[in-house]
């Protein structure tokens, strides 16, 4: 084989596999609602801010209390019961993401965005100490 066919095919691999990552990343992202609307929130040049705070006490308050309870849970149970309460609000945010982003009510798409990504943190939360017992 000649150089020049080794050259072509790095090329060609190297073109394969860049666009692979890319296929992957897009598939991630329609899989995750959150990504999903953070994806269509940054099309409308509204972009998540890993700095930016919820300006929401009352929601602040609520999900410090879950973490905190799923922090002292002690049996499976209770896990169970907390994430299953977690899941619910997830699913009901995930609903209010999408029909905020329907109605292109941005702001509050991305302020429900950031709840979601709240929920989503407490679910981790939950399942690794679930998977911890």
């Amino acid at each position: 084989m000649s150089s020049r066919h080794m050259v072509t095919e790095r090329r060609t691999f190297s073109i394969a596999a860049a666009q692979s990552s890319q296929l992957n990343k897009a598939y991630q992202t329609l899989l995750s609602p959150l990504l999903r609307a953070e994806y269509i929130l940054a099309k409308q040049g509204i972009y998540e801010d890993e700095n930016e705070k919820l300006e929401d006490p009352e929601f602040i308050t609520e999900i410090m209390d879950i973490r905190q309870e799923i922090e002292d849970a002690s049996d499976d149970e209770t896990l169970t019961r907390l994430s299953k309460k977690n899941k619910e609000k997830i699913d009901l945010t995930i609903g209010q993401v999408s029909q905020l982003i329907q109605d292109r009510n941005w702001k509050a798409a991305k302020t429900a965005s950031t709840r979601l990504k709240y929920l989503l943190g407490i679910d981790k939360a939950a399942e690794k100490k679930i998977h911890h017992y």
